[in-house]
């Protein structure tokens, strides 16, 4: 009978193994899909705005002016945009907020000029258009609750 027990026991079939998370985070990382794709709409943006910025440098007449402040400027600012990306990509939360902040003045001032930005150009104001959608996806993204318990989570109860 003991016998019996024992071989009842063993099971020689191994219990399924599932690589499976939750729905809102990356398998292998606790950073939500949300925080991923927004990352992701943010580079795109970045690209969009270098193909802009060439093509604009391309229609204007080439002074010296012109020449050392796009030399100087259009790298400051895609290096502060890459920096406020590689801050959000790392779950800094102030970072999330001073994005927020950026993305709604520049939406003010969006629906001021983009009507004049499309009567000089359609390209020109279709890819700042584009951008803004980009961006404004990528702020709601990153206020979803499971960003938003991963942007606070050294905050409470992290030793």
């Amino acid at each position: 009978m003991r016998s019996v027990r024992l071989a009842l026991n063993v099971n020689p079939y191994a219990p399924p193994n599932s690589a499976a998370t939750d729905a809102g985070l990356q398998a292998g990382d606790d950073k939500p899909r949300d925080v991923a794709y927004a990352v992701r709409f943010l580079w795109a943006s970045i690209v969009i705005g270098v193909i802009e910025a060439i093509t604009v440098l391309r229609t204007v007449a080439m002074t010296v002016p012109v020449v050392v402040g796009a030399s100087i400027g259009v790298p400051i600012i895609f290096g502060l945009f890459a920096l406020i990306i590689l801050g959000l990509n790392s779950g800094k939360n102030w970072v999330r907020w001073l994005f927020t902040v950026v993305v709604a003045l520049g939406c003010v001032q969006s629906y001021r000029i983009l009507p004049r930005m499309i009567a000089e150009s359609e390209l020109r104001g279709m890819a700042s258009l584009v951008q803004d959608v980009l961006q404004v996806m990528a702020v709601v993204l990153l206020h979803t609750m499971s960003a938003r318990k991963w942007f606070t989570r050294n905050r409470h109860g992290a030793a």
